[in-house]
């Protein structure tokens, strides 16, 4: 996992683990201390392994596990430590972890829904973007040429609309595609560009959670690629 700026660095599967476990040994009767010690020792991601000992060393030192864990508000919300507090109060505490598990789970499978319903309808507008992109920079203009070789043509309006956004575009784009030459010196398709973009845009807030996704967008940059290749 890629640990973002501001984050810190625990998921909601590790929060899930940690609830489960804790919830179990509460209910077998184990020392909060014990618990605490045995579930910071075995987590696998080092971060939570950190906060745990911490955690651990605020409750020996007469903190109650509650405000440990507010400590921590980029690991533990406070509904999190609000209903831990509450446990406490009320001595259900192994209850209240089962119902925060049954609560991450149900909030990371929303999360994971929201994100397959997001997934296509990004991916089409990337690459309708990028494909309106590719025909306003490199195609109209050529159109231009085209209708500027005919005497006395009168163009329609939204025509003479589109020829000047086309032109304002590849002013604006050239410099930056020119800047993206290879050493021979020829200028890089910008479909390919926006492709890769795209990719690690998708890639980085977590759309692209499969490899075919990603190499059918990989297919289309390459094919953009040939295709411009072709054509200039």
């Amino acid at each position: 996992n890629i640990k973002m700026p501001g984050s810190s660095g625990v998921t909601k599967k590790d929060l899930v683990i940690f609830c489960r476990q804790f919830s179990t040994m509460i209910d077998a009767g184990l020392p909060l201390v014990q618990c605490l010690e045995l579930l910071g020792t075995q987590a696998e991601n080092p971060e939570l392994r950190k906060v745990l000992m911490d955690v651990k060393g605020g409750v020996e030192g007469g903190a109650t596990l509650a405000e440990s864990l507010g400590k921590h508000p980029k690991v533990f919300d406070r509904l999190f430590v609000n209903l831990v507090a509450a446990g406490e109060a009320g001595g259900v505490l192994d209850t209240i972890l089962t119902r925060l598990t049954s609560y991450i789970e149900k909030s990371m499978k929303l999360v994971k829904q929201v994100k397959a319903a997001m997934t296509y309808p990004v991916i089409s507008l990337c690459l309708v973007g990028g494909i309106t992109g590719f025909l306003m920079i490199y195609i109209v203009p050529k159109f231009k040429e085209i209708f500027e070789s005919f005497e006395g043509l009168e163009l329609p309006g939204i025509t003479k609309f589109l020829l000047g956004l086309s032109m304002f575009l590849a002013a604006i784009c050239m410099p930056i595609l020119g800047a993206l030459s290879d050493r021979k010196g020829r200028r890089m398709p910008f479909l390919i560009f926006f492709t890769i973009e795209c990719v690690i845009f998708l890639a980085l807030i977590g759309l692209i959670d499969n490899l075919a996704v990603g190499l059918i967008l990989f297919c289309v940059a390459n094919f953009g690629y040939l295709v411009s290749g072709a054509v200039f």
